[in-house]
C-alpha cells in the first residue's frame, strides 16, 4: 500500500520545526569557529603587509637622506627608525651599509599581531646611490 500524497507512511517520523531549529544550531555551533578564525587571520594579513610597507617606505626615506650629499653618518639611520616606529612597528633597528657608491639602508621590526606565528618579523632594504658633488 502506498500512502496517498500529504500522508506520511506508517513508521516515518515527521520532522517539525524542533529538528529543523537544533539542526540549523549544530551547523551555527560549527561553522561559527571557522568564521571566527578566517576573520582573525585576514585581519593579521592585512596588518603584515602594513607593516611590511611602513618598513620598506621607512628603509627607502633612510636610503634617500643617507645618500644625499653632506648628510652627516647615521642620518639614515636615524630617519628611517624614526618613520618606521611613527608607522607603528616595534623593536625596530635600522643599519646602514656603504658599497660602491650605493648606500643600503635596511630596516628590522615587529608588527603588532594578535597572535604572532613567526610573520610578525619584519626587514626591508633600500639601495640609493649616493651624490655627487
Amino acid at each position: 500500500m502506498t500512502p496517498r500524497p500529504g500522508r506520511l507512511a506508517l513508521g516515518t517520523r515527521f520532522r517539525g520545526a524542533a529538528d529543523r531549529g537544533a539542526s540549523q544550531s549544530l551547523q551555527w555551533a560549527l561553522l561559527t569557529p571557522v568564521l571566527i578564525l578566517a576573520i582573525i587571520g585576514m585581519i593579521q594579513y592585512a596588518v603584515i603587509l602594513q607593516a611590511q610597507q611602513a618598513a620598506s617606505t621607512a628603509a627607502m626615506m633612510g636610503a634617500e637622506a643617507q645618500a644625499r650629499h653632506g648628510a652627516r653618518p647615521g642620518a639614515g639611520t636615524n630617519v628611517a627608525s624614526a618613520s618606521a616606529e611613527e608607522a607603528g612597528l616595534t623593536a625596530v633597528s635600522a643599519t646602514t651599509q656603504y658599497h660602491g657608491g650605493l648606500v643600503t639602508v635596511t630596516v628590522t621590526g615587529r608588527a603588532n599581531l594578535f597572535l604572532d606565528l613567526g610573520q610578525g618579523r619584519i626587514t626591508r632594504r633600500a639601495t640609493m646611490p649616493l651624490e655627487r658633488p
